[in-house]
């Protein structure tokens, strides 16, 4: 005869002395368990045994498969897809297979692509038990680098999972990498700037170059010297002086012929910085909130704030002077100059050590040079000050 033992395994007992019946050992635990239990424990117990529904306990679902009875339910056998690695503006499209393990009629309400990924079509509704469809498009000219993610979001009718995540992922490998990465022509406003950069091949693709152009006139571009037949090339760039102080920015366009026969276009960001030959960072006018200084009210902490003083170009050669406050943040606010590297670079020191009265301070400050064509360089400075409170007479 077959019994349980302690652990409910089946087993075959020999000796009669040591027998209990299936249904006697079943009983002890239930009774064990039942009284032994807390009462959302006992009523656990009941639900599993059937004595009692599963809206006893609160749920309106199976909290062991999480499936609300009655409803759809969302899976996918490979929500995640790996391409591998693909060749810029080399298409991919994937179908994902989207199951209903449910027993009511899944209904997709939409789907989400991500920047590069877009969907082409999708099921509205996918009965019990049965299978649909979600196919999107990857457009790889808007993806780069490796270990790309790309996430769809299925939102739809199933309670447990109301939105589905899908990921498509790789590598995408450009035709041309630039080094360094960016394009940057960076120097003194009002002077000529120029620079070279080094374009590889970055799939197993050969490149010929046929053509290099700019969208606008702000960049000028050199026949490119090749530097490995098919793999690599030297291309110098040339900007136009400007005499203000500009951060500009141009497309560079390079038409080429792939060894598999297809012509392309590919196109590149530069970066054009014509920069002031003393520069601030930051940039921006020096501001002391009123909850920075409310340790001055408090018990006189007082706050000092910096700001790197360099210059715009390596052939800047400068020191600090000076600096000068106007009289209306004279009274409230003084400076120190900390030299970083002679001649290069210099950190001014601005302190608040005094609490103002007055909610707010405003006034000039002024970095005083040695450089013949930047003597001056004037920013603002603001100081606010939580105000005392009035105690009633």
């Amino acid at each position: 005869m077959l019994y349980f033992n302690s652990r409910w395994t089946p087993v075959l007992r020999e000796s009669e002395d040591l027998q209990v019946t299936l249904e006697e050992e079943a009983e002890s635990m239930i009774l064990k368990l039942f009284y032994g239990s807390s009462s959302l424990g006992r009523a656990a117990l009941m639900v599993a045994l059937g004595i009692l529904p599963l809206a006893a306990l609160g749920l309106n679902h199976d909290p062991l498969s999480g499936q609300v009875p009655g409803s759809p339910r969302i899976e996918c056998d490979n929500p995640l897809v790996e391409w591998g690695e693909l060749i810029k503006e080399t298409p991919f499209n994937h179908e994902f297979e989207i199951k209903n393990t449910g027993d009511e009629v899944l209904i997709i309400q939409k789907v989400n692509g991500t920047l590069g990924c877009t969907v082409a079509d999708h099921d509205d509704q996918i009965p019990p038990g049965g299978v649909g469809k979600v196919s999107v498009t990857l457009d790889t000219k808007k993806v780069r680098g490796k270990g790309v993610a790309k996430n769809l979001k299925v939102f739809s009718n199933d309670p447990v999972n109301p939105e589905y995540t899908l990921t498509l992922k790789g590598t995408i490998l450009e035709i041309l990498e630039t080094r360094p990465l960016q394009l940057k022509l960076q120097g003194l406003a009002g002077t000529a700037l120029n620079g070279s950069f080094t374009f590889n091949a970055g799939s197993p693709l050969d490149v010929e170059i046929t053509e290099i152009r700019s969208a606008g006139k702000r960049v000028t571009a050199s026949e490119p010297v090749v530097q490995e037949a098919g793999r690599s090339f030297e291309i110098t760039l040339d900007a136009a002086p400007n005499n203000k102080p500009a951060i500009l920015r141009e497309k560079l366009y390079l038409d080429v012929k792939t060894s598999d026969g297809v012509d392309r276009t590919l196109e590149f960001n530069v970066q054009i910085d014509h920069r002031d030959r003393i520069v601030l960072q930051p940039k921006n006018n020096i501001k002391f909130m009123d909850k920075e200084t409310k340790g001055l009210l408090k018990d006189g902490s007082p706050v000092e704030k910096s700001i790197l003083v360099t210059g715009g170009d390596p052939s800047v050669q400068f020191e600090v002077t000076g600096v000068a406050l106007d009289d209306r943040i004279k009274d409230a606010f003084s400076t120190r100059v900390q030299e970083v590297v002679a001649g290069k670079s210099y950190r001014v020191w601005i302190k608040l050590s005094e609490y103002q009265s007055t909610p707010t301070v405003l006034g000039k400050m002024t970095i005083q040079t040695s450089d013949e064509m930047k003597k001056e360089i004037s920013i603002w400075v603001m100081g606010q000050f939580p105000q005392k409170r009035q105690t009633a007479p």
